[in-house]
């Protein structure tokens, strides 16, 4: 333990993820095309900062946190994705990601509200 950074083990983690979707992206026939160079900084913007930061920033807060809290953390990452990408692409969430979303803030509020009837 200690050994690693937490950039480390985020760079392995999304290099790792990369190598191993990579082979999918070329070589499956249902890819869809790439993005028009309108929304390429968009979906940069979102997954250095959304994905990329938010993952670097909870792997070096595990060490302060309780598991409880990291995973209630990870539970909103999703959330905050639909967020940027409802503002800054105009993206609009069906209805289906709206329920989704609306049960996932359920379960992040009654967790919440639950740990401080426990202290």
């Amino acid at each position: 333990m200690g050994r690693y950074t937490s950039w480390d083990i985020t760079a392995y983690e999304f290099g790792f993820v990369g190598l191993i979707l990579f082979p999918i992206m070329v070589f499956t026939k249902n890819f869809s095309p790439l993005p028009g160079p309108d929304n390429i900084v968009y979906l940069l913007f979102l997954g250095l900062f959304a994905t990329g930061l938010g993952r670097m920033l909870l792997v070096k807060s595990q060490v302060h946190l309780s598991g409880k809290t990291v995973g209630l953390t990870i539970t909103l990452e999703v959330l905050y994705g639909i967020a940027f990408a409802l503002v800054l692409l105009s993206e609009i969430p069906t209805q289906r990601e709206m329920l989704g979303g609306l049960i996932v803030l359920a379960v992040v509020l009654f967790e919440t509200l639950r740990g401080r009837k426990e202290a």
